[in-house]
């Protein structure tokens, strides 16, 4: 499949269960198994750090990664399931290397505003899952990355996994 295809396939699986009869925990839950699939957490986390990662061990490098998973989920998925019938175009997909793709889509509001949305993906054996996502020319993992550069300066590892667990909580 191409990864335009995968993310319309993908997109249209969240809408289903949005749109189901199912309750609000049901739905997160879906999603959030639907999710683990489509997304590249562990790569996310990566350049999320960006060369903070190198320094971590792997036990660090995967419980960074599910904190962070757990807090992409929290801070996105209340967003998710406030959809109210906005359309989705898919506008292109654009080759960026010959693993990597992006795909430009646009949420159409009910008032007619054009919120540009990319997905940028990585194909990992022949599977196709996002590693970025660019909301309003706003790179998800170039905004993480500037926050947690800066939180680092001054903290620790351990006061930044606090925080997001702490974010987490209130978020969720």
């Amino acid at each position: 499949d191409t990864a335009l295809k995968t993310v319309q396939q993908q997109v249209d699986q969240v809408l289903k269960v949005i749109k189901s009869d199912d309750s609000k925990a049901q739905k997160k839950e879906l999603i959030s198994k639907q999710a683990k699939g489509f997304f590249d957490f562990t790569l996310m986390a990566r350049l999320a750090l960006g060369y903070h990662w190198k320094k971590m061990s792997p036990d660090q490098q995967e419980q960074f990664t599910k904190v962070y998973r757990d807090l992409l989920e929290s801070v996105y998925m209340d967003r998710l399931l406030s959809y109210k019938g906005q359309k989705i175009n898919y506008v292109r997909q654009i080759q960026l290397s010959d693993t990597r793709a992006q795909v430009d889509t646009q949420v159409v509001t009910p008032q007619g505003q054009e919120i540009p949305m990319a997905y940028r993906l990585v194909d990992e054996n022949g599977q196709w899952r996002v590693y970025d996502m660019v909301i309003e020319n706003v790179s998800l993992a170039q905004n993480y990355r500037s926050q947690f550069t800066s939180f680092l300066q001054n903290k620790s590892y351990n006061d930044l996994l606090e925080q997001l667990r702490q974010k987490t909580e209130k978020t969720g």
